[in-house]
């Protein structure tokens, strides 16, 4: 990546909190314009889904019954948050609100993005940094962004 064009965004995110960044052409030039959280990211599993939320099968035999595995409570919670965020970032490109994106998010996030990013984000990905700075100041991200695309 050669230079950060002036309306570049940057999508810092992870499976509970997500932040926007506009990147500046120069180093410290940073704004952000957009912070979600999930609002189950820090609930208990107990409180997101009961134990009859599985199902229960007949099934012939010794073993009598058998019960599907019940799905992460918090791994589904993620996987919504995720959509979501995918769905703030797939409006705005469709109004054409940036030029390029930068995707900075852990191998895990990384990989439910891609599943569910329409052809209107990913033509405008020029970056993907396999990284978790949602917890870092914007100073820190900057610094981080440019030396990753290699613009320091």
């Amino acid at each position: 990546m050669n230079a950060i064009k002036q309306n570049t965004w940057t999508l810092v995110t992870d499976g509970g909190r997500a932040r926007i960044f506009r990147l500046g052409s120069s180093s410290g030039d940073i704004e952000q314009l957009q912070q979600m959280n999930s609002a189950t990211a820090h609930t208990p599993s107990r409180e997101l889904a009961s134990d009859s939320s599985s199902r229960s099968h007949h099934v012939r035999g010794p073993v009598g019954h058998t019960k599907e595995p019940r799905s992460d409570p918090h791994d589904l919670a993620e996987q919504h948050f995720i959509q979501g965020v995918m769905k703030k970032v797939s409006r705005a490109a469709q109004s054409h609100d940036f030029e390029q994106l930068i995707i900075v998010a852990d191998p895990r996030t990384l990989g439910r993005l891609r599943k569910c990013m329409p052809h209107s984000v990913s033509s405008r990905t020029v970056k993907e940094i396999d990284l978790d700075l949602t917890g870092v100041s914007m100073t820190e991200i900057d610094l981080r962004i440019r030396k990753a695309c290699s613009l320091h």
